[in-house]
């Protein structure tokens, strides 16, 4: 199968992957020790760059003539999603898929294959051999729970016991009180968060979810700073010591990130085609379902922007941005360490001082310096210059001024309050 997929690939290259395939071997690790070499016969080595290509090309040439579009038929690897308007089409498509299978050597995992039905339906369908499919009402796909009922509240949960596995795994900095809660916040947000808001894009929360997701963080800083709710610490101080961002504020920017992505998609691209989809039929009386388009228009009113916006990729991070408290804090730590760097030495020089090393010093209204970074502009009110080849060396005589040696450009520059001094010499 795999040889008629490359029929269309020169005879050299298609040698050269036979002979990296052909008298491989693998071994299994356990916890009691390596397993000894087995030949594989069957398939594609595991662990290679090139074996999931090979798998796609053979697959691709398998179903190519039972897709029938981006929103009935979803593929990923080996992982299939069959979209019906009814049960019996869904049953006819099985079947369909399950023979194209067989007639090219592979099989339909049927114990793995689930089927869920928004509307009510038989208990299960059959596929070619007869065997029943089951019917669940809530099912993990390519790591999103979906339900029957479109609820997120599995997707949530499930997100929770993901993010709390993480917490425990990382107990060991989290909780141990030698450690700066600047850290703990760190690896909070860069391990733990990421486990908790993972696919969050995607979902249409409601307040009582997103109650949920903020219980549980909140309860993951306070135990990470020792404090629990006796203690009577706001929510925003715990937020202001682990220099965490509010984690709706968070989920909001991960979701209008998303939705300006699949807008800068061609209208003709699946995301986009599902954006714009609308379901026929009407929605059922009283309060409806909160859908996603109703959560990003809620979000766009809150952060002021609009739809055309998110064509431009850079003025749509800008707006959408929520910046962390840690990250303010690094940015104004970065700026101040580049200002130092950019400080010249401490030299204490006074103008008698100078007058006394044979510096002339000449009345000067004002003085960009041309040897100091082009960034920062100097305001003097006397330039001096020394005629004598006499070098300029780093004292600290007096803690108020300052002076910066550039040896490479034979110069000196002396600052000190607002005033700056330029030196001229020979070295």
């Amino acid at each position: 199968m795999l040889d008629r997929t490359l029929s269309c690939v020169p005879e050299r290259l298609i040698t050269v992957i036979r002979d990296m395939y052909e008298g491989s071997k693998a071994a299994i690790r356990t916890p009691h020790g390596v397993t000894r070499k087995v030949d594989i016969t069957v398939g594609v080595q595991q662990g290679l760059a090139l074996s999931p290509f090979l798998f796609l090309l053979t697959l691709d040439s398998v179903v190519n003539h039972l897709e029938e579009g981006p929103l009935r038929t979803i593929l990923y690897a080996d992982d299939i999603a069959l979209v019906a308007e009814n049960q019996e089409e869904l049953e006819e498509k099985v079947q369909l898929w399950q023979r194209a299978l067989a007639d090219n050597g592979l099989r339909l995992n049927v114990k793995k294959t689930k089927f869920i039905c928004s509307e009510q339906c038989a208990g299960s369908i059959l596929d070619c051999q007869g065997e029943t499919i089951e019917k669940v009402e809530e099912f993990r796909y390519l790591g999103s729970d979906l339900s029957e009922e479109g609820s997120v509240d599995q997707a949530v949960r499930g997100h929770m016991d993901a993010a709390w596995l993480k917490w425990r795994e990382s107990t060991g900095i989290l909780c141990y009180r030698r450690c700066s809660r600047t850290l703990k916040g760190k690896l909070y947000r860069t391990v733990v968060r990421p486990a908790l808001l993972y696919g969050s894009e995607c979902w249409a929360l409601g307040e009582a979810q997103e109650r949920q997701l903020h219980a549980a963080e909140m309860r993951m800083l306070r135990w990470a700073c020792g404090w629990t709710c006796r203690d009577r610490v706001r929510n925003e101080d715990v937020r202001a010591v682990m220099k965490t961002a509010l984690i709706q504020l968070k989920m909001r920017e991960q979701r209008l990130r998303w939705y300006g992505h699949v807008l800068r998609r061609p209208e003709d691209h699946p995301t986009r085609l599902a954006l714009d989809f609308e379901a026929p039929g009407k929605r059922p009386r009283g309060a409806p379902r909160k859908r996603w388009k109703d959560v990003i228009k809620r979000d766009l009113a809150e952060v002021g922007a609009t739809a055309d916006d998110a064509l431009d990729r850079m003025r749509w991070r800008q707006i959408t941005r929520t910046e962390e408290p840690a990250t303010a804090r690094d940015k104004t730590l970065r700026r101040r360490r580049r200002r130092r760097s950019a400080r010249p030495y401490i030299a204490g020089m006074t103008r008698q001082k100078l007058l006394d090393l044979g510096w002339e010093v000449l009345p000067h209204p004002s003085y960009c310096s041309d040897i100091a970074p082009r960034r920062i502009t100097f305001s003097c009110l006397s330039p001096v210059s020394c005629k004598e080849k006499r070098p300029m060396t780093r004292t600290t005589w007096n803690a108020g001024w300052l002076a910066f040696s550039n040896q490479s450009q034979n110069s000196s520059m002396l600052t000190g309050s607002g005033v700056c001094l330029k030196g001229e010499q020979e070295c």
